[in-house]
């Protein structure tokens, strides 16, 4: 479609005939799958993007910064932040890549269900607030209900995986977890009352995510 209305000028029309594919996953042309389709476009007008003139009055007056100066100063902190905050994340991750492909052990299928259900728990509830409802998500997706339950299956086994191979790789480095350490996360957490906080969790037997 895009390659046929190239170069047409503002008024023109053009009438053109594409081969919907069969997998296509536009909703408006789903009955059309397979078949020939003919459009009839009219062009009504033709846009350019135009950046503004990055002068001092558009850096005061449209970003809210006092100059262009100031405006450079706060994206350069901004990239600096991201930089600190990601880098160590996108380690993080590769590292936990490298872990999983180590492990070479079955998988017990209790812990496999005890995390796809809490992934489905937490997938369904997402799509709630966010008022979607599943039909919608796999269709904006592309995805048929059999692919998002491998899908959902693979990502348990890979967090389970990466679970099993964090624990191992702590008692293979000795590592133990002290109260003080618990006690730091709350501390960390920036609530008015950490230590309140932590007799609530207690109380509640939920210590034990936060050793986890």
């Amino acid at each position: 479609f895009d390659e046929e209305i190239l170069g047409m000028k503002k008024g023109e029309t053009r009438t053109f005939t594409i081969d919907v594919p069969e997998d296509d996953s536009a909703v408006y042309l789903a009955a059309q799958a397979g078949q020939p389709v003919t459009f009839t476009v009219t062009m009504n007008a033709v846009k350019k993007r135009v950046a503004p003139e990055p002068t001092d009055e558009w850096a005061r007056d449209t970003m809210g910064f006092e100059d262009m100066a100031d405006l450079r100063k706060n994206v350069a902190e901004s990239i600096a932040h991201q930089k600190d905050d990601l880098i160590p994340r996108m380690k993080e991750n590769q590292v936990l890549v490298e872990l999983v492909a180590r492990f070479e052990d079955e998988v017990p299928e209790n812990l496999l269900e005890a995390e796809e259900a809490s992934l489905l728990q937490e997938f369904f509830g997402q799509l709630q607030r966010q008022g979607v409802s599943f039909d919608s998500y796999l269709m904006q997706q592309g995805l048929s209900a059999d692919q998002f339950k491998e899908d959902v299956k693979q990502q348990a086994s890979d967090d389970v995986k990466q679970q099993l191979a964090l624990d191992a790789w702590a008692r293979h480095e000795g590592l133990e977890l002290t109260d003080a350490d618990v006690t730091a996360e709350f501390e960390k957490a920036g609530v008015e009352d950490p230590a309140a906080v932590e007799r609530q969790w207690r109380d509640q037997g939920r210590l034990h995510l936060i050793r986890e």
